[in-house]
């Protein structure tokens, strides 16, 4: 819930209220946030998202023009988790549980930035049932298959 509550947060202060999501109009109203393109291509950062803390400003660097494919929106919304969740501070010997558990929460976090339950439904009610459901919905949020079959469950679980 805490997590829904910032996703929340996020989409009431950028008026999100259609899906896709931009991830640049997101980055706007968050000064402090840069998501910046980057030509470092090496065997030692095979990564298409990289996040480096510059200063003040949270960078979010991603690759020239894969930023509209939906794997490298899902790893810039996820990297976007280590800005706006909480960090953790383990304990002795519960670094490697504090880790997964931030990897839960910033899967989480993507999921429900990207398509937030409401505009699913929202959605569901407006396409066309004579075809697949999770290609029209995944071409609607700009997101994978593979990720929207997830997120349908989760919110069809819910209800």
């Amino acid at each position: 819930s805490k997590i829904d509550k910032v996703v929340n947060d996020i989409h009431d202060r950028i008026n999100f209220k259609e899906a896709p999501l931009y991830l640049p109009e997101l980055a706007a109203f968050y000064p402090d946030i840069v998501l910046s393109p980057t030509t470092e291509r090496s065997e030692a950062n095979p990564f298409p998202v990289t996040v480096q803390r510059d200063q003040n400003k949270y960078v979010v660097e991603y690759r020239p023009g894969s930023e509209i494919r939906p794997y490298v929106r899902y790893k810039i919304a996820k990297a976007l988790a280590g800005y706006f969740l909480p960090s953790r501070n383990a304990g002795r010997g519960l670094q490697a549980l504090e880790e997964q558990i931030y990897e839960v929460e910033s899967n989480l976090f993507a999921s429900r930035l990207l398509a937030p339950t409401s505009l699913i439904k929202k959605e569901m009610k407006n396409i066309n049932i004579a075809k697949d459901l999770l290609t029209q919905l995944s071409e609607i949020f700009w997101v994978s298959k593979s990720f929207m079959n997830r997120r349908l469950q989760e919110v069809l679980l819910s209800l």
